[in-house]
């Protein structure tokens, strides 16, 4: 990673959207696993039975923290992007592209839920919802849920841009097997690999996204600090 030439904006600004990013996807993660234990087990049996269901905590609160996610994401991309070498920014400039891609993705998907099908589920509005509700697997939510592994796309070229001491080469590993789950996201989307398998494949990112961006939130503060000292030396 380089050493000095940045303001304090750029170790700043990464700073807090890195922690922001792992605190908001820790905070996604126990979310969906609490919906996930109280999910009823079996096949859908259609849009009635979602409005029967529907609870807001037990059916969308994770989108309280998914949607946000999306954007100090790319505040956070945005971050790297400055703080790389010059030759090494073509790596993190594609990171960067997908990184917007999955955020219009996510963006469009939850504000769908949380505002048209959160409100057509209380007024009980149930003509055509069936392939909006994120209960229906093959809804339109579940084909914008792509965007986890368009933003693994964006981790996999970023990597190739980080390097340094040991937490940069633990943040480069992490974004590197987050990256390789992208063929296994798109299977499972596509129904070509069963939930046992897409499970351990959600594991990694569950793991390598909080631990990756604590890491990343660590260095920006490091160089942070590291800054003026490094002014410092190079005055005449």
């Amino acid at each position: 990673m380089p050493k000095s030439n940045h303001s304090n904006a750029v170790y700043r600004i990464g700073f807090w959207s890195a922690l922001l990013t792992a605190l908001l996807s820790i905070a996604w993660a126990a979310a969906f696993a609490f919906q996930f234990s109280t999910a009823s087990q079996g096949p859908w049996g259609g849009v009635e039975e979602t409005v029967q269901s529907f609870n807001f905590v037990t059916d969308m609160i994770n989108l309280v923290f998914a949607l946000p996610l999306s954007w100090t994401f790319v505040v956070m991309m945005v971050s790297v992007h400055f703080f790389v070498p010059e030759d090494k920014k073509i790596w993190t400039m594609i990171g960067l592209a997908f990184a917007i891609i999955y955020a219009v993705m996510a963006n469009i998907n939850y504000l769908i839920q949380l505002v048209t099908v959160r409100a057509s589920l209380l007024a009980r509005e149930t003509e055509g919802l069936g392939l909006f509700v994120s209960d229906n697997m093959h809804s339109v939510f579940w084909a914008l849920a792509n965007s986890y592994a368009i933003q693994s796309i964006g981790l996999f070229f970023a990597a190739w841009a980080i390097e340094g001491g040991r937490p940069a080469r633990w943040i480069r590993g992490l974004w590197i097997a987050v990256g390789v789950t992208t063929p296994f996201q798109f299977a499972f989307s596509l129904g070509l690999i069963p939930m046992a398998i897409a499970f351990p494949v959600l594991g990694v990112w569950i793991v390598g996204i909080p631990l990756s961006t604590v890491l990343l939130a660590a260095l920006f503060r490091h160089m942070e600090r590291l800054h003026p000292q490094l002014i410092s030396t190079h005055q005449p």
